[in-house]
């Protein structure tokens, strides 16, 4: 009785008729049966991607009234995940002398000769902000590249 096409369908003339909704989703369907319309309406309303009138509270046991798709639903039909993708990013944020600084420590750390260690010191230190956001993208991409063995991964999630 779940179709994932037709919810697709159901999906996509909600967000053509977007704002409105669906006035009778019985007579827009009425190639389906009322049992398979209600079905998978109302697990699209359990997941959030589309809201109606639970039309049984006005005696008909089985059906909806103004199905509307939700910001969610409309994301959920869209490649790029939508709003939603753009809203649920995490954003990590460093003053750029507190990356300096922490960078700079850790060359003082390295191995190598003093000179060179100075050197890329001031380097680090007349950075601009796209300089600084270049190195810092590129020393997470090799921590990534080199995390250590999952347990270790698993302490940092999961302390205790």
């Amino acid at each position: 009785m779940i179709d994932r096409a037709f919810q697709r369908k159901i999906l996509e003339t909600a967000r053509e008729a977007y704002p409105l909704g669906i006035m009778d989703p019985a007579h827009e369907f009425a190639d389906r049966g009322k049992r398979e319309l209600w079905a998978n309406i109302q697990y699209l309303v359990e997941h959030g991607l589309i809201e109606g009138i639970d039309a049984s509270t006005l005696g008909d046991p089985v059906s909806y009234a103004d199905v509307r798709i939700t910001a969610r639903g409309i994301d959920f039909l869209e490649d790029d995940g939508g709003l939603s993708a753009i809203l649920g990013t995490v954003t990590v944020r460093f003053d750029h002398g507190q990356f300096r600084e922490m960078l700079a420590a850790h060359v003082e750390k390295m191995e190598g000769d003093p000179s060179a260690k100075a050197q890329l010191k001031a380097v680090i230190r007349s950075l601009p902000a796209d300089g600084l956001k270049a190195v810092a993208l590129q020393a997470l991409m090799a921590g990534l590249q080199n995390l250590p063995s999952i347990d270790a991964v698993r302490k940092w999630l999961l302390p205790g």
